[in-house]
């Protein structure tokens, strides 16, 4: 799958070195409305910006992990570039270390707090972001291995997140 989204991407870097007006990515890569393939429009004009449309975007694997009850808390995703996980309290004011293949060096990770979670990974998430984040979110990342975030104060219930690693 990861092959198909990639053969996507450069559809449309050549569509935009190209110029070509509308190129159809095909369904199972990136899929449009009501499952139809997904549309990309090259500007009209130069200096004019690209629209693609699409209600979906596939990866191969999704991670849905609770961290373990330590500091770092540690999570376990397999090769999943994208999915949710779940910090552990004893991990507040710490970090929490994501392992994932699916890191390079030039990786882009989006890391969004979410409380809606919970059911997907088993846990009763945090209804209330982690405070005090004097640091920024991502720490580090590890080619090939992880990528770890740090944390701010919570005690409740585990604070959770949705990621998206891009490459």
């Amino acid at each position: 799958m990861m092959k198909y989204f990639l053969i996507a991407i450069l559809i449309v870097i050549f569509c935009i070195v190209a110029q070509s007006q509308t190129t159809i990515i095909p369904a199972g890569i990136a899929s449009g409305t009501a499952g139809q393939p997904a549309v990309y429009t090259a500007p009209n004009a130069v200096g004019s910006s690209p629209n693609i449309t699409l209600t979906t975007l596939a990866t191969t694997t999704n991670c849905a992990a609770a961290g373990s009850g330590a500091n770092p808390s540690l999570v376990a995703c397999a090769a999943a570039a994208s999915g949710s996980f779940s910090c552990a309290t004893n991990a507040s004011t710490g970090t929490c270390v994501i392992s994932t293949t699916a890191v390079t060096a030039n990786s882009r990770i989006f890391i969004q707090p979410s409380s809606a979670e919970g059911t997907n990974l088993s846990v009763t998430c945090n209804t209330t972001s982690d405070t005090g984040l004097t640091a920024p979110r991502l720490a580090s990342k590890s080619t090939s291995t992880s990528f770890t975030i740090n944390l701010g104060t919570f005690a409740t219930n585990p604070v959770c997140f949705n990621y998206w690693i891009v490459n």
